[in-house]
């Protein structure tokens, strides 16, 4: 399947949509606005983010490509995995012993 760039902008929308739930939005401007941005609007970032996805997953499904998309989905796991367990694990020295800990 083709990449689109209008699904692709519009994810980059909903991204913003949801940082903007996680944080106090216009709460120091206006309450309404906080309100009607914040639990109004912005709630349909993750309904959209869940049918795009779906949309996705059907058809990487559809033609027999289960197995090939969940290893890809395994591969791209286990990177971002490897990336981020020295920042959670904080081994004071890079030693084997202090990794076992």
């Amino acid at each position: 399947m083709n990449r689109n760039i209008a699904i692709d902008i519009l994810k980059l929308f909903l991204a913003f949509m949801v940082v903007g739930i996680h944080t106090v939005f216009l709460k120091d401007i206006s309450l309404e606005a906080s309100y009607l941005t914040q639990d109004g609007l912005f709630r349909i970032a993750v309904p959209i983010f869940l049918i795009i996805n779906g949309f996705y997953f059907y058809s990487a499904i559809s033609n027999n490509n289960s197995a090939l998309w969940i290893k890809r989905l395994f591969h791209i796991y286990l990177f971002w995995m490897i990336l981020y367990a020295y920042f959670w694990f904080r081994p004071s020295e890079l030693t084997f012993i202090e990794l076992k800990k």
